[in-house]
């Protein structure tokens, strides 16, 4: 007869060795069902779940011992296993049913090995887990978790600095997740991107450099900011990191504003390139249903003339009405080029973001003859935006080797005065502002009756 403590131990032998053979054939099933291969981490999860030992651990003694966060334990691997197990056996399985629905289903299937076959005899006997300490994914409160700042990706090969990061950011209120190697990160950032990487440099097969190299090289991924954590201080290693597409580099040991302000730092820059995308794609889908409807000029990118035409028309009905002024600039860009063989995009965007008045419109008037009709405004007004635009447009004309003439009109639109005399004052002044002036850039405004 075996000493009672050699029996205890003998009794904990035997049960963790019919848990791990019922784990091996759990893998089998999710795998034989789902493609799905375990992380370590949810392996060690599993196998608690599977044991029939009263004192099984909860999710934070299972991180204390793999240097994970309670809180990526218990919210992240954890509901992430009983999905997947759910997915392969068909039904919910949660922390407290995983064992029952597991030796159901291999009885069933009949597909457990032979070390679990010798087990399932001894477990029928207690088809029901007891109770655990640690709150199960199906037990935890029904109140939805706060939607985290953003989800930032750890990587580094010490589980310790994982947790100590972890429980940092997530004090912050960001969502975590983690990654031991590069390449356990480069397969999640495949599945799912985050919103940030925080990854070291040392770390082995492959270091956070070629790491880095590598979601830069993917158009899929390299726009997502990384932020090198290391413990190396030469300049040469900062250099190395920023050259492969690195956007910060901490060294260690940080502190926890330093990193929190670089992180935020990276996080604002990533939402203005959002944003300046988004007003990019915006603006090329604009252009297009332009040109669709035959109102964009090609070569500018703006309205045509003949879409000015009828505005202009507009606008002086309304002058009459309301006996309000209306100004007209023209700004001509003398050169012997061709329209289309210049790069217009400078010009066009120094002038549109000159013209702040909001009910102005900036056309396309001519070859090489850009127009703004300004609806109730002075002459007075008028004339210091012609001199504004003068000004902004002489760098830009000098250096594409072009000269510049600004004229302009501004009057009172009357019912007995016909349209046409606004244009043919606005190109008059013009004409004799290319006439009095020989040199490269001239500005000239006359007020109209």
């Amino acid at each position: 007869m075996l000493e009672p403590s050699r029996s205890v131990a003998f009794t904990c032998e035997f049960v963790m060795q019919a848990s791990e053979a019922l784990l091996e054939s759990a893998e089998a099933f999710i795998y034989e069902h789902t493609g799905v291969y375990l992380s370590d981490l949810q392996r060690v999860i599993l196998l608690e779940a599977l044991s029939n030992s009263p004192k099984r651990k909860t999710y934070e003694q299972i991180a204390a011992e793999a240097g994970y966060s309670p809180t990526y334990v218990g919210q992240v691997v954890g509901p992430q296993v009983w999905q997947i197990l759910s997915e392969a056996m068909g039904e919910k399985v949660t922390k407290s049913s995983a064992r029952a629905v597991l030796l159901q289903k291999l009885q069933i299937a009949k597909q457990a090995d032979t070390k679990a076959a010798t087990e399932l005899p001894a477990m029928r006997s207690h088809p029901s887990l007891p109770p655990d300490s640690a709150p199960s994914s199906d037990t935890a409160p029904t109140n939805r978790a706060k939607v985290p700042k953003a989800v930032i990706l750890l990587v580094d090969d010490q589980p310790r600095n994982l947790a100590l990061l972890s429980d940092m950011l997530e004090n912050e209120g960001y969502g975590v997740r983690q990654a031991l190697n590069g390449a356990i990160a480069l397969r999640a950032v495949s599945v799912a991107p985050p919103d940030l990487i925080l990854l070291d440099v040392n770390m082995p097969e492959m270091d956070g450099y070629e790491v880095c190299r590598r979601l830069k090289a993917d158009s899929h991924t390299q726009s997502i900011p990384v932020i090198f954590v290391s413990a190396l201080h030469e300049v040469w290693d900062k250099v190395q990191a920023f050259s492969v597409g690195g956007g910060d580099y901490i060294t260690k040991p940080f502190k926890v504003i330093e990193v929190i302000a670089r992180i935020e730092n990276q996080l604002e820059f990533q939402r203005s390139q959002r944003q300046r995308s988004l007003l990019a794609a915006q603006l090329q889908y604009a252009n297009r249903v332009l040109q669709a409807v035959g109102v964009l000029d090609a070569v500018l990118g703006l309205v045509n003339r003949n879409f000015f035409d009828t505005a202009l028309q507009s606008v002086w009905e309304q002058g009459v009405r309301s006996h309000s002024p209306l100004s007209l600039i023209l700004c001509r860009f003398n050169s012997p080029q061709p329209p289309e063989a210049l790069d217009w995009s400078p010009i066009v965007q120094t002038v549109l973001s000159t013209v702040q008045y909001p009910n102005a419109l900036v056309a396309s008037y001519g070859a090489h003859t850009v127009a703004v009709l300004l609806p109730n405004v002075k002459a007075s007004q008028g004339k210091a935006l012609a001199w504004k635009l003068n000004a902004a447009l002489t760098g830009h004309v000098k250096s594409m080797g072009l000269m510049i003439t600004v004229g302009g009109v501004s009057q009172v639109p009357a019912a007995d005065a016909p349209i046409r005399d606004l244009i043919e004052k606005s190109e008059n002044v013009l004409r004799s502002a290319t006439q009095e002036q020989s040199g490269p850039v001239f500005q000239a405004f006359l007020e109209g009756a």
